[in-house]
């Protein structure tokens, strides 16, 4: 009777049916379950960090980071797409309202990716459902990371002594590790409403345990194995003294002489002998480096006897404003040059092959091209001289260039916008007569200056016939009555290069 009275069906004795009122519902599953009242159970001296146990800081979509995951599919990988699956009208429901919640705290977005994944929904335990990504297909076209995950038994070595812990179940873990900038679109998964893709890790990329690890592992690597153990999203603090536990969070780090002699003698190691060689003419060279935001780095190596690697040579520059405006293909690119340009003295003319390696794909197929740009025209010249090949790395395996690129130091500003022919070279006729003296002077001039012919010529005779890249390079480029505009500026011919 009390379970008639809770439910109140709708009996109908004369046709022998019973009808529920309620109708059916379905709730979609928070990717990590949050208890209510996150503060009930944590001591009071720990309330003041109460914020870090809600919801709104989740709201912020994190920035990008070096351990964003990236997605590398094997060479032979093809597109992959899957069918969208059938759901009840209660099912529909709850996905609709779990996208618009996604796509407002920033996780995903509209997507026009070529592949697809399914989804579907996995019924937890309580009844509430779980939105699931099938990402079988992808998963079997990755290249796996191998980066190890921490073995159960080390980790609980560790504990040993210890007499109080804090555990800490790290919210909505996954969802802090952003998708590598241009891999966004291999997440992408087709519901009935549109197709989306993830900013955000999802579960369900085989990758994901590796590089959640990474991520947490680089969070706290002065920690780990001191005051706590990392297991992908579960940190677990610990302690031998309870005095001593509730300092830890409060505990700062100084840099003092200690810390200053220990580096100084790292620095001191890493250039100096058994770690620095010599340069030996009759081995091959090999050459790492790495562009990023305002600077590169660069590290010139040879094999030795040992049959390892040992650094001849390091090298940190920055970019001036007009190449921190460079894409990062051209960054790369230029990082390259700009080594070869530094130890020219080595590298120049050798009679093996030097080995290049770079963690930008892109490049492996740069020798190759046969469409230049001015610049990359002029860069293709300079690389003439030196006898190397490219080869790719991922960014993971290239880690000493990347600790010269990527100083703390330096801010990745992004520059103001820059006109690179100077000022000078400028003249403003706004007040002249049409056809006065000073046009005319200009004209003649402009015409004298060798420097111009090329700009003047595909204006005047090739500019309908021209490929792409030559009508790219000469875009701000124009003639007005004969006379020479660069930005609607008039061009000043510079009178070194005159002709007689």
């Amino acid at each position: 009777m009390r379970w008639l009275s809770s439910e109140n069906p709708k009996i109908e004795w004369a046709t022998g049916t019973i009808t529920f009122p309620k109708e059916e519902s379905a709730a979609i599953a928070s990717e990590e379950e949050t208890d209510p009242n996150p503060l009930s159970l944590i001591p009071p001296e720990y309330h003041e960090f109460a914020q870090v146990f809600g919801e709104e800081e989740f709201k912020i979509l994190p920035p990008h980071r070096d351990y964003d995951i990236g997605i590398e599919l094997t060479p032979e990988a093809s597109l992959f797409h899957g069918p969208i699956y059938g759901m009840t009208d209660a099912e529909s429901q709850a996905l609709k309202e779990h996208l618009d919640t996604e796509v407002t705290t920033g996780k995903i977005r509209p997507s026009k990716s070529p592949a697809g994944a399914p989804v579907m929904f996995v019924k937890k335990a309580d009844g509430s459902l779980r939105l699931v990504v099938d990402y079988r297909k992808l998963n079997e076209v990755t290249i796996k990371d191998v980066y190890p995950l921490p073995r159960q038994d080390d980790l609980m070595a560790k504990l040993r002594d210890a007499k109080i812990f804090t555990k800490l179940d790290l919210q909505w873990g996954y969802n802090n590790v952003r998708i590598k900038e241009g891999d966004e679109w291999k997440t992408a998964f087709k519901t009935k409403y549109r197709l989306f893709e993830y900013l955000v890790m999802p579960f369900g990329l085989t990758n994901a345990p590796a590089a959640f690890q990474r991520f947490m592992n680089n969070l706290f690597r002065n920690l780990l194995d001191i005051t706590m153990v990392v297991y992908l999203d579960d940190i677990l603090i610990f302690s031998k003294d309870p005095a001593e536990h509730s300092n830890h969070k409060d505990k700062s780090w100084k840099w003092g002489e200690p810390e200053d002699k220990s580096f100084q003698e790292l620095k001191r190691r890493v250039t100096n002998w058994p770690v620095l060689a010599h340069s030996n003419p009759d081995k091959p060279y090999f050459l790492e480096t790495d562009a990023l935001g305002v600077a590169m780095g660069a590290i010139l190596s040879q094999r030795t006897n040992d049959g390892r690697l040992h650094p001849i040579a390091y090298m940190l520059k920055s970019f001036n404003n007009a190449e921190q405006n460079y894409d990062t293909h051209d960054k790369e690119l230029l990082a390259i040059i700009k080594a070869l340009e530094e130890w020219r003295i080595f590298l120049e003319g050798t009679p093996q092959p030097i080995t290049v390696f770079t963690d930008h794909r892109n490049l492996e197929y740069w020798q190759k091209t046969r469409s230049f740009n001015r610049r990359h025209a002029r860069w293709q010249l300079y690389l003439a001289d030196f006898n190397f090949e490219i080869h790719f790395r991922p960014g993971k395996q290239s880690g000493k260039p990347n600790a010269l690129s990527r100083r703390a130091d330096h801010a990745d500003i992004p520059p103001k916008a820059e006109v690179m022919i100077p000022d000078e070279l400028f003249v403003n006729i706004a007040k002249e007569e049409q056809d006065g003296p000073l046009q005319n002077q200009i004209k003649v001039e402009q015409r004298r200056d060798p420097s111009l012919d090329n700009i003047i010529e595909f204006l005047t005779v090739k500019q309908e016939n021209a490929p792409p890249t030559i009508r790219k390079a000469y875009r701000d480029y124009r003639l007005d009555d004969e006379i020479l505009l660069f930005q609607d500026k008039v061009l000043q011919a510079t009178q070194d290069n005159s002709k007689p």
